[in-house]
């Protein structure tokens, strides 16, 4: 039953790294978001 079990079994972790700072903004805030085109944004 244990070598039926391992087959069926995939490996599906995918390595996240995790920065908590940025992670803590995003459950603050959520996904950031464009900013819509202003040409008046570029004039000096």
């Amino acid at each position: 039953m244990t070598n039926k079990k391992s087959k069926n079994k995939k490996n599906n972790k995918k390595h996240i790294n995790h920065n908590p700072v940025i992670e803590s903004v995003k459950a603050n805030f959520g996904e950031p978001k464009a900013k819509i085109y202003d040409p008046n944004d570029f004039k000096i």
